[in-house]
Order: structure tokens, then sequence, then C-alpha cells
């Protein structure tokens, strides 16, 4: 399996660079590209470019100039080349980070720690900071953190001064929110259609929905192993979900009668 079993794909420019391509080029194309994805390059030899597309030998020949214009110096992509490239630097951030952290784990074993989960809500997060700061000890010369009583770093305030704000139109699924539902093995496309739904049905105002992004994931690990509850979910007399307490009020007008759980982990209310 490739290392890289996903690509970012924008329909707009796409769409913008491809229109002259006939119906049979445009899917040569997409084989192509897809191809680049996962090899890093292409070869330089026509047949087996040719097999690549599935094209026939008289289809290939119209068509290879044609598609030999999206690329330079042969068969090189420069727009795949700078995502390759971006690709792989985020993998190297993150292998360094995650070696950090095992070296920190390693470094602070026997300590007292109280660990503090990075995707639980707001308040969870606040309580967890009080006790650390109250149960650990403070050092006169601490390396590689801060005091309890260092003032908030600049980002901090930053995001505490962010506006509130409902679901953006356009926060769509890239290529970062599709990773980290991938991640954690789910379905990148269905949890974040989920997820945009309940963000507009529910009217929710939040300073930045990136981060309750990332929580929705976690909790949908959570009710696929068994260990949280489902999302109350009923359809409204719009024919539109409705989620949480809205459900709830309307299960509760509708006589409180709920319906099986499904199998994507929501309970509906059954007329």
């Amino acid at each position: 399996m490739s290392s890289r079993p996903w690509m970012p794909f924008y329909i707009a420019d796409y769409l913008k660079d491809t229109r002259r391509l006939s119906t049979i080029e445009h899917g040569a194309y997409l084989l192509l590209i897809m191809e680049y994805w996962t090899a890093g390059e292409l070869p330089d030899n026509d047949e087996q470019l040719r097999r690549i597309t599935g094209m026939t030998t008289k289809e290939w020949r119209r068509s290879k100039s044609h598609l030999q214009s999206f690329f330079f110096d042969g068969w090189r992509h420069k727009r795949l080349d700078m995502e390759l490239a971006r690709s792989a630097e985020i993998s190297s951030k993150r292998s360094a980070s995650a070696k950090k952290m095992h070296a920190n784990a390693g470094a602070n074993a026997g300590a007292e720690v109280v660990p503090l989960h990075t995707h639980a809500r707001a308040s969870s997060q606040s309580q967890s900071q009080s006790q650390s700061q109250l149960q650990s000890p403070k050092k006169e010369s601490p390396i590689g953190g801060i005091e309890a009583d260092a003032p908030k770093p600049a980002s901090a305030k930053r995001q505490k001064n962010k506006p509130l704000i409902q679901i953006p139109d356009d926060f769509h699924l890239t290529g970062p929110r599709t990773e980290i539902a991938i991640d954690r093995g789910l379905d990148a496309e269905k949890t974040f259609a989920e997820f945009r739904r309940w963000g507009k049905s529910s009217g929710k105002r939040l300073a930045d929905w990136d981060v309750r992004w990332v929580i929705w994931v976690e909790d949908q690990v959570k009710r696929v192993s068994g260990s949280a509850p489902p999302i109350l979910k009923v359809e409204g007399e719009d024919g539109l979900p409705r989620y949480g307490k809205d459900a709830e009020e309307i299960i509760r007008a509708r006589g409180g009668r709920y319906s099986q759980i499904d199998d994507d982990g929501h309970q509906r209310f059954r007329n």
C-alpha cells in the first residue's frame, strides 16, 4: 500500500486547467497524476505511460501531446512536485515531534505527572492545568518548560480574542483535515459530512472550528470503540437533521420514542 493513501485535489484549479481535454483524456490525465503521486515520478517510456492511462496505442498517439503539455522536462509536474515536497515536510515534522515526545517521556519517567488531554473540551483543559500547577513543584530553572506564574504565550492571548463564528461555508475537507480522520481509522468524507451537518444544525459559534473538528474525530473514535454514547439525532419538520438538545426537544414533542442505533452510531426517531 502506498505511504500516501490520499492526495490533495483542487477541483476548481483542475477544471480551469483541463477544459480542452476530451473525456477519455481526462481519465488518462487523472491516472497519470495518481501514478505520479504514489510513485513520485512517471516513467520516461511511451509504452509504460500508455499502459498507465489504459489507452490503446492509437488513442495514446493522438492524445500524448495534449497530456504532455501539463508536464515539463519530459514528464515532471510542477504542482505535484510542490505538493509532494509539502507532504514530505509535514511527515518529517510529525516524525521529529513524535521522537521528541517519546524522548521527553523517557526523561520524565518516574516523575509525578498530571496528564493534559489536548483534545478535551476547554473546561477539562482548564481544570487539568490548574491541578498540574498545584501538584507540580516549581523549579528555579526549568528546562523546556514554563513556570506556573509565567505569562501566557502570545498565541494563547490571540486565541482568546478570536471572534466566535458559526461554521464557515468555506470550511472544507482539506488535506490536513482528511489526514486527521484517516490517521484514526475513520472514513474522512463521511465523518466530515456529519460534522458539517452538526455544525450547521446546532448553530454553535466557536473561535476555532479546526479544534472542534479534532474533538469530533476523537469522539467518533470513542463511539466506534463503544466507549462513548451515540450522538442523539432526529429529523426535523423541514427534513434536516437536528442534534443534541435540539433533538431532545423534538423527541419530547413527539412522545419520546426512539429507534435502534444505526450502523453509524446515531439514534434516530421513528414516527
